[in-house]
């Protein structure tokens, strides 16, 4: 069988009627894109641009969101209202996120439904992956575990740069227990992977593909908890998250940032170095 494959940046004339392919405009089955069920271990897959997994209430507020990893049962859930981050069309390169904000009396907050088995993830070894937009320079604990982030609480922690324009990637027991990389545009669309490693001593934190932090100074094994979204957000933009329960290897970090910049336009913010600058993977 074949498919017929239209190239948008080929003209293709009808004369009396008759559409004339050439033999490059036939080709046979087309390997699917790449996906990040593809990688072993996927624990967590969250896609605000996926508007078949979000379930919205009135005036397009977010009630839940379900994740799409392969056989998974799990979903973000609030139910609410006050608490609902809205879903924003067109928000990053055409596709639409979640916005989660603080109105000066409510902050807007979805967590993993811990009545599902299996809803813990264990944090002692593990990568994420995360997609943004921050709208407000501030505090923004955009994913964590557990619901309190401070003091002796803090467990698996992302924020969005603070006033010293850092992202940070905190864990364990102490504030030092963290590794950061710093950006001069706090504001522009970024793609942050994270990743720990306790047992061999690696944390450490890249910024849409580029070069990772020195690792934090503390290595503290975080404890399995639960999963929220959106907790202490000033205002900032989700559009997408993945977590991996294992520190994954370099080949397929790179693949999933790969598909990450390309679907929300960052592959211009790549380094040159990167595998999957010029095209996305496969």
């Amino acid at each position: 069988m074949y498919k017929l494959i239209m190239n948008p940046y080929k003209q293709i004339d009808i004369y009396n009627g008759r559409l004339t392919l050439g033999v490059n405009d036939l080709k046979g089955p087309v390997a699917p894109p790449f996906s990040p069920n593809d990688i072993a271990d996927l624990s967590r897959w969250y896609d605000f641009s996926d508007q078949s997994t979000i379930t919205l209430s009135t005036a397009d507020y977010i009630t839940s969101v379900d994740d799409k990893t392969t056989g998974s049962t799990h979903f973000l859930a609030q139910n609410t209202a006050v608490n609902q981050p809205h879903l924003i069309q067109n928000a990053i390169n055409g596709l639409s996120a979640g916005r989660f904000v603080y109105d000066g009396s409510n902050y807007d907050l979805m967590t993993d439904n811990p009545a599902l088995p299996d809803y813990n993830i264990n944090c002692t070894i593990f990568t994420v992956f995360h997609t943004l937009q921050q709208n407000a320079e501030t505090y923004n604990a955009l994913i964590s575990l557990d619901s309190s982030q401070d003091g002796g609480a803090r467990r698996f922690f992302v924020h969005a740069p603070w006033k010293n324009d850092n992202y940070y990637w905190d864990m364990g027991t102490e504030q030092n227990d963290r590794c950061y990389i710093g950006t001069s545009t706090p504001y522009d669309v970024a793609m942050l992977t994270s990743f720990k490693d306790n047992a061999n001593s690696i944390n450490t934190m890249r910024l849409n593909g580029g070069t990772a932090t020195a690792n934090s100074s503390g290595f503290t094994a975080a404890r399995t908890s639960d999963l929220w979204v959106g907790k202490k957000v000033t205002d900032t933009y989700m559009a997408e998250f993945v977590i991996y329960e294992r520190r994954i290897t370099d080949a397929e970090i790179y693949k999933v940032e790969g598909y990450l910049a390309w679907k929300w336009g960052l592959q211009g913010t790549l380094p040159a170095s990167h595998p999957y600058k010029n095209n996305p993977p496969s």
